[in-house]
């Protein structure tokens, strides 16, 4: 436990080590003059998609909770997914979401542990299809290089954007993948009660999650597009090259609580290659940080002691 909280202080130091360098750099007076020059009905529109936002994420949830327990109540699948916020708020890389498992009752935690890393791992594929083509054509990356990069780059593109969406569809794939692993191990049978959750998970049910968790990653984009146009002018082409790239780094950078600092430094860094203030791009990571995890992290919390956990089957 000791380690652990020592292990979380250390993400939380990073996030503020990178916050105050950040507003040294750019200057407080700037930060806060973007915030008082900014289009409000940009903010508003943003803050209008978060409903829209959690209701995917609610119903993706319900899909993949109802395998295991057909009769999942709305208030458990709501009060899991916000128990998951709040504690993934609090670890790095939001690993804590997978504390869904205990906000769940009558069913064994391992196997909607299980569900949960599912949820995750189609998030992850979506960040990583939209967001790896997006790094790959900023500006000074491979359009810039010869032929032969930009052919061999985009041939690696596509083969690892096929494995995503092949293994998106075909969930058996997955778990016959991972019960074969599992054979190989000493201990297995926690390992195979988290790979026993796949099998409900039909091809269709995955298609339908998967078409979920790409409408929530387009709602989010466009939360980022509004909110960066209402501190700057950002062109939609630009748009869709910087703001995928800024939610990849900081995906698959996890090295601060929630994604904290490091999400405005690539904002930052990204969005000034198509001339936007380094306030401004700050000021809409912060805020989007601010809606989509700090808000629905604290809402979770009132639900924590609401919810019976958890610890095993009924």
């Amino acid at each position: 436990m000791f380690r652990k909280r020592i292990f979380w202080a250390i993400k939380l130091l990073i996030a503020l080590i990178i916050l105050v360098v950040l507003v040294s750099t750019i200057k407080r007076e700037a930060i806060i003059e973007a915030w008082l020059n900014a289009d409000k009905t940009g903010v508003i529109a943003a803050l209008s998609l978060l409903p829209v936002n959690l209701l995917l994420q609610a119903v993706k949830w319900r899909l993949l909770l109802t395998t295991l327990k057909p009769n999942t109540s709305t208030v458990e699948v709501v009060g899991s997914l916000l128990v998951g916020f709040t504690l993934g708020l609090a670890t790095p890389g939001r690993v804590g979401e997978f504390a869904r498992a205990f906000a769940v009752r009558d069913r064994n935690p391992l196997q909607v542990m299980g569900l949960s890393l599912a949820d995750k791992f189609y998030n992850l594929a979506c960040t990583a299809l939209f967001g790896g083509i997006a790094i790959l054509t900023l500006p000074g990356m491979i359009l810039q290089q010869n032929v032969y990069i930009i052919i061999s780059s985009g041939l690696l593109y596509l083969i690892g954007a096929f494995i995503i969406v092949y293994l998106a569809a075909h969930p058996g794939f997955i778990r016959g993948l991972l019960y074969s692993i599992s054979l190989m191990l000493p201990k297995r049978d926690k390992l195979k009660a988290i790979i026993t959750c796949l099998d409900g998970i039909t091809p269709q049910r995955a298609r339908m999650v998967f078409t979920l968790s790409m409408l929530f990653y387009f709602t989010f984009i466009v939360q980022f597009f509004f909110l960066a146009n209402a501190f700057s002018d950002l062109t939609f082409i630009d748009g869709i090259r910087g703001l995928p790239a800024i939610i990849f780094t900081k995906t698959f950078l996890p090295i601060s609580i929630g994604g904290l600092g490091v999400g405005e430094l690539a904002a930052v860094r990204f969005l000034s290659l198509f001339r936007v203030e380094a306030a401004a791009a700050f000021n809409a990571s912060l805020i989007l940080f601010t809606m989509n995890v700090l808000a629905p992290g604290i809402v979770g919390i009132f639900f924590i002691p609401r919810l019976r956990f958890n610890r095993g089957e009924k």
